[in-house]
């Protein structure tokens, strides 16, 4: 196999492969700092800004990659990009830091004001950098897509670690600052590395990616989309699957003790309070560890498409029927609660490293044929909709859960 990207040395390559890692960390880390926060319900509305911005920026995103006539210059894009990202931790950090002396900022209105800036900046950071890695090499694309998991294993560290937010914002200013250093290097002092990207800045359509039976004449941007679709169906669909499931389940559903933390944290004492806490935040970074090292796994070996789609398929059913029995089986009683929390304890980093490894492989596979600029849009195309299939699966379970539960003291569903 081919190590890394033609035309490099094996030094450059380790570096190239390093920057992917970083770009990918800051694929996440300051929307996944926000939700390991202690902002309570603001949570919910933080994940709603993220994804209505996020759709948005994919739409414009996914309609200037099919016009032929709209040049793409990646190397703005991409530092503009990382540099406001780093603008925005920074603005986090320092109003962590003022309010150490003086809590004169409502953080919980800052963080929402800044997340309103933030919620375009994953897709683009995709965009970009997915883009960059996978025009480089395979094992590129892998570091890339293990940086993002990271992103938000480093999140749920933080959180779970509980140290000072501007402590834990410094960390996430210092990598959004890595980020953009090595950016600017990649993108101005090495242009070598810049030319992999430079041939995708205007797109020329070719012959393959659309039906030969068809005249020139009717070349247009709707059949090349769905072609691409087409040629890429068993990715697409393998990356809604782990998204879906990623989303929908975690990381509300693999806490058992999640819901009878939610009815009771009010009438809790603060040792009790935290000791369901600290378990909540132990399984979600269990599962992202998890999900990081199947994702890196990749790297050395990968099954055919075809078994990866069945798998994404077999690993939504299985997770679904066996998570959500629990989770709504053990409600009511803490003692089970905390029983199947422990059991989640080794559940959560096996499903992590499942969908992590299918996830890697589904991505690996989804563009091997097809111009990365056409095929990078549709892939964050799928991926925004598991997101967002997930999103309202979780919230359709919760309010049903909620429903179910408001009319019993002990938080029970009238079912269990």
């Amino acid at each position: 196999m081919q190590f890394g990207a033609i035309g490099l040395s094996i030094k450059m390559n380790i570096f190239t492969m390093c920057c992917c890692f970083v770009f990918g960390i800051n694929y996440l880390l300051l929307y996944a700092a926000f939700t390991h926060s202690d902002i309570g319900k603001s949570i919910s509305v933080i994940s709603f800004i993220d994804g209505i911005g996020g759709i948005i920026t994919l739409v414009i995103l996914l309609v200037l990659s099919y016009l032929s006539y709209a040049k793409i210059n990646y190397k703005i894009f991409g530092i503009f990009t990382l540099a406001t990202n780093f603008i925005l931790t920074s603005i986090c950090t320092i109003s962590s830091s003022i309010n150490v002396f003086s809590p004169i900022i409502n953080k919980t209105f800052l963080y929402l004001i800044v997340e309103i800036f933030n919620s375009s900046l994953p897709p683009s950071n995709f965009f970009v950098f997915f883009n960059l890695s996978y025009s480089l090499s395979s094992q590129h694309t892998t570091f890339y897509i293990t940086g993002c998991s990271f992103g938000t294993l480093l999140a749920c560290i933080l959180g779970y670690a509980e140290i000072p937010e501007f402590v834990a914002f410094s960390i996430v200013a210092l990598f959004s600052l890595v980020g953009l250093i090595l950016v600017i290097i990649l993108f101005i002092f090495t242009p070598q590395i810049y030319d992999f990207l430079k041939c995708q800045e205007r797109i020329t359509y070719q012959e393959e990616y659309i039906s030969l039976d068809d005249p020139l004449p009717k070349y247009n941007v709707l059949r090349i989309f769905k072609t691409i679709i087409k040629e890429m169906k068993n990715s697409l669909i393998t990356i809604f699957c782990c998204y879906y499931i990623a989303i929908y389940l975690v990381p509300r559903f693999i806490n058992p003790v999640q819901r009878y933390f939610n009815c009771y944290k009010d009438d809790m004492n603060y040792d009790e309070n935290n000791y369901y806490y600290q378990f909540i935040q132990l399984v979600g970074l269990l599962y992202y560890a998890g999900d990081v090292i199947g994702r890196f796994v990749e790297i050395f070996t990968k099954p055919p498409i075809k078994i990866v789609l069945i798998a994404s398929i077999i690993n939504v059913l299985i997770a679904t029927i066996t998570i959500l029995p629990i989770y709504f089986g053990t409600a009511g009683n803490i003692s089970h609660a905390i029983i199947a929390e422990k059991v989640m304890l080794g559940y959560a980093p096996l499903l992590g490293l499942v969908n992590g490894f299918i996830v890697a492989c589904a991505i690996e596979y989804s563009i091997s044929h097809v111009e990365p600029r056409l095929a990078v849009a549709v892939v964050l195309l799928f991926l925004y909709l598991g997101i967002f299939a997930g999103d309202i699966s979780q919230l359709l379970t919760s309010g049903l859960d909620l429903y179910l539960s408001s009319s019993q003291k002990d938080c029970s569903p009238t079912f269990v």
